[in-house]
């Protein structure tokens, strides 16, 4: 049963006794084509891509040894022999289970020689193939994309999603800084605004998995973390996670729903998991909540909690466009067609390294004092009746390095603040009894009389 697999191992024993390697440069042409023929065959054809795709093993295990010792012309027949390996290694998995000595020892002999492949292939080529099979080092992790790279693809997202919700730069430039600083982003307006297509854009250029919950009156909670199914045949119960469970959840006019379909995405957003019957499940990362919620005096409307509008990092409102923005509306391509034509510019493992980055912004002192006169004056209650709470001075400077990093710049000033801050507290705060102006309007006053230091 296992005689091909115990052949490979005898044939690497064999090549690192006797072989050497030949650079691709010093391969014949039609051998490079039929290796790379070969190795396309074994990742896009074979059912057992997941050995085939197996932890990579550490420096010094097979590895180095292999790299050094397999010559180029024994490639074809190395990769010949993977394929034949593969079924009695998932026959092995299942009857000796994972944690045996003998699959352990034969995952790290296919994966030393899976890796050397691709360190082939990729060098005999330079057309797709080999593209999507980066040359393989004895570094376990890929190297991340330099900083000036993701700087501007992150540019380039903001430019597609402007070009998809036209005339709302500062709301695009506010909703990704919101998604930089994990936090999660409530859109409060009218119908027909552009709060779900900005959603959607943010989906399409972050290429994350998203999921749409459409929030009625008769929504339940289990309809958004998931449920348990009773399975007969195996006399259990088998867990179907609920749309929750996405990178980007759009939470489609939150405010129709209950309270108690509300409370679902408290511990969700708070915590990044959900319990369900006792079990708790982690969620993806990045995850990111995009919420809408319809004007509370219109029909049907829930108001949210004061502790479910505290875990929204921002809240914004999109508003009318103006004439000449909405002119181009009119006579431009239907924003649905747009969207589908539209591409990820980065994947979700770039947005974690963009969040790392935003931490990295320097904060000084100076802007710190700063924050902290903010977060005095807004507990003053010629202001507000209740002032913001130090969770939301720690989120107001994770927001300001994220907006700082969107401009351009490695570190944070009070502009930055400034311009983050009525976002950040229109959602948290209510006007004193008996005060006629708005929260708006409270904020913009008060963002005045507060000196810089």
């Amino acid at each position: 049963m296992f005689e091909p697999l115990d052949t490979l191992v005898k044939f690497m024993s064999m090549a690192g006794q006797n072989g050497r390697i030949d650079g691709p440069r010093r391969c014949p042409a039609n051998r490079r084509k039929r290796v790379v023929r070969s190795w396309t065959k074994l990742r896009q054809g074979s059912q057992y891509t997941d050995l085939v795709s197996c932890p990579r093993p550490t420096p010094g295990q097979h590895q180095g040894t292999l790299a050094r010792a397999v010559s180029f012309q024994r490639c074809h027949s190395f990769i010949v022999t993977i394929f034949r390996a593969l079924p009695p290694l998932a026959a092995a998995r299942t009857s000796l289970g994972e944690e045996s000595e003998w699959y352990t020892t034969a995952t790290i002999k296919v994966a030393a020689v899976t890796n050397f492949a691709l360190f082939v292939t990729a060098g005999a080529t330079k057309d797709r193939t080999a593209q999507e099979h980066p040359v393989m080092t004895r570094t376990i992790a890929p190297e991340a994309p330099p900083l000036d790279d993701r700087a501007n693809r992150l540019r380039q997202a903001i430019e597609a999603v402007n070009g998809i919700l036209l005339g709302k730069e500062e709301s695009v430039r506010l909703a990704f800084s919101c998604l930089l600083a994990r936090g999660h982003l409530l859109i409060e307006d009218l119908p027909g605004v552009g709060k779900t297509t900005l959603a959607h854009a943010l989906a399409a250029v972050t290429g994350a998995r998203y999921q749409r919950i459409q929030f009625t009156s008769d929504l339940l909670p289990a309809d958004i973390v998931g449920v348990s199914i009773y399975r007969r045949d195996q006399e259990t119960f088998e867990f179907h996670p609920g749309p929750i469970f996405a990178e980007l959840v759009l939470a489609d006019e939150v405010n129709r729903a209950t309270p108690k379909t509300q409370s679902a995405l408290l511990e969700a957003m708070a915590e990044g998991q959900v319990t369900v019957e006792g079990t708790t499940r982690a969620l993806p990362e990045p995850f990111f909540v995009v919420a809408t919620q319809n004007p509370l005096d219109l029909v049907g409307t829930f108001p949210l909690p004061d502790s479910q509008l505290d875990r929204f990092l921002l809240s914004i409102s999109l508003g009318f466009p103006d004439p000449r923005v909405e002119r181009q509306l009119l006579t431009s391509e239907d924003r649905k067609l747009l969207l589908s034509k539209t591409r990820a510019v980065f994947d979700t493992s770039d947005i974690l390294r963009l969040q790392a980055d935003c931490e990295r912004v320097h904060v000084s002192d100076a802007l710190l004092d700063y924050v902290q006169a903010l977060l005095a004056e807004t507990r003053n209650s010629r202001w507000f009746e209740t002032g913001l709470s130090p969770r939301a001075g720690i989120v107001l400077l994770r927001c300001a390095r994220s907006y700082a990093f969107i401009n351009d710049r490695n570190f944070a000033t009070p502009a930055d603040i400034q311009a983050v801050f009525p976002a950040l507290a229109r959602h948290r705060m209510t006007v004193s009894h008996g005060m006629e102006a708005s929260v708006e309007e409270q904020i913009t006053s008060m963002l005045r009389q507060v000196e810089i230091p």
